[in-house]
């Protein structure tokens, strides 16, 4: 009987085709901003988590500043006695301290501004290659007695991306006046910041910036067992001290790679929420346009509900057909409106990869597919009960009466 009653709403969406296709639009369009924003928010979710699993969970981030994001417009610096002390903080394996700028470039007649980053040459600078997972892909790495040397980002190295000529090892480069040859060039990292990036002596940096015995932020990586929250607790009533500051009067900031995955996520959270939210305007839209097809079907087919209750279809048969055909509408707008946000998903990923975000990528698991297709069609039943109900109501006399 159900088979029956399906296919006769099948043959109604078949008779009225642009109707059913209009209906079905608000419904495929609030499921497609679904599926998309929520596909995106896991794929940036689980790469950023990627991301920050490959850097360790032994390390401790000190930026200057009230928070990491603005450490990069800060003019605020450690001194090389807040370092010493960083350092001897117990269950520190190894600090590396930063010198990190926006500076001015010029290679074959161009001029650029990049983030020019001045690195240790000794062992220290293991642990700040290893947050930004960088390997040398040309020429040679940075060794010690190196002053004028650099490092270049990859995509320095390609034509039209940074310069119009990419830069090569054995090149010459202008950093702020001075004289650089290229060493070598970066793999690719994965984002455009760190592409871009040149990396020189963290002593020549210091004496291009006028940055002598200061750090523009340090890195610690913890020893063997050592918990990362602890130390971080000490490091920040270390420089408390150092400073001579209160308990909230921070103007620096000490972070775990925990604590950046917790900043990322809830960010990502408030913004996916106010996402939804729009995604979900949406669909109540599309389920009133469904009621509003509901009732319009009903009074055209008024006499055929007579009919049907004159041969014997009780007041329940009448509201299942009903019901199966907004539940069907529902259905049908979730399996379009799911291929639609898993299209646009992918066309945002294929962007994202040719703008050089690798690390970038979509994800759809199964419970966002089947939870959508689910929403959808228990959205549109419910918007057919009560246009349901009122068929159900009608008696036969006044039904086949109906003009």
């Amino acid at each position: 009987m159900i088979k029956d009653f399906a296919m006769l709403s099948i043959s109604t969406f078949k008779a009225r085709k642009m109707r059913s296709l209009l209906t079905m639009m608000g419904i495929f369009i609030g499921v497609a901003l679904l599926v998309t924003l929520v596909s995106l928010g896991r794929g940036l979710e689980d790469s950023i988590t990627q991301q920050f699993e490959s850097l360790g969970t032994d390390k401790i981030y000190v930026f200057p500043g009230t928070n990491m994001f603005s450490a990069a417009i800060s003019d605020q610096t450690f001194s090389e006695s807040e370092f010493n002390a960083l350092e001897k903080i117990k269950g520190v394996k190894l600090a590396a301290g930063m010198v990190f700028r926006i500076g001015r470039i010029e290679y074959n007649d161009e001029v650029k501004y990049v983030s020019i980053v001045g690195i240790p040459l000794d062992e220290k600078r293991e642990v700040f290659k290893s947050v930004h997972n960088m390997k040398v892909e040309q020429g040679r790495d940075l060794k010690n007695g190196d002053k004028y040397k650099a490092l270049a980002g990859i995509d320095l190295t390609l034509k039209d991306i940074v310069f119009s000529k990419g830069l090569r090892p054995g090149d010459k480069v202008i950093v702020e006046g001075q004289d650089f040859d290229v060493a070598g060039a970066l793999a690719r990292i994965g984002n455009p910041d760190d592409d871009s990036m040149l990396l020189i002596p963290l002593g020549t940096a210091r004496e291009l910036f006028n940055q002598e015995d200061s750090y523009g932020y340090i890195l610690l990586q913890a020893q063997e067992g050592a918990l990362p929250k602890a130390i971080a607790e000490s490091a920040e009533k270390k420089l408390r001290s150092i400073r001579n500051l209160d308990e909230g009067d921070e103007n620096f900031s000490i972070q775990t790679t925990d604590d950046l995955m917790e900043t990322f996520a809830d960010i990502l959270a408030i913004v996916q929420a106010v996402l939804l939210g729009l995604a979900a305007i949406s669909l109540i839209v599309g389920g009133i346009g469904i009621m509003n097809t509901m009732y319009t079907a009903i009074i055209e087919r008024t006499r055929q509900i007579g009919v049907m209750k004159a041969i014997g279809a009780t007041n329940w048969h009448i509201a299942l057909i009903f019901q199966i055909e907004s539940g069907l509408l529902g259905l049908a707008g979730g399996i379009v409106g799911v291929l639609i946000g898993m299209g646009i998903g992918k066309l945002i990923e294929f962007a994202a990869h040719s703008a050089n975000l690798t690390f970038f990528n979509v994800s759809f698991p199964l419970w966002l597919i089947v939870g959508a297709l689910s929403f959808s069609t228990i959205l549109g039943i419910v918007s057919g009960v009560l246009p349901s109900m009122q068929a159900a109501k009608m008696k036969p006399i006044d039904a086949l009466r109906y003009e």
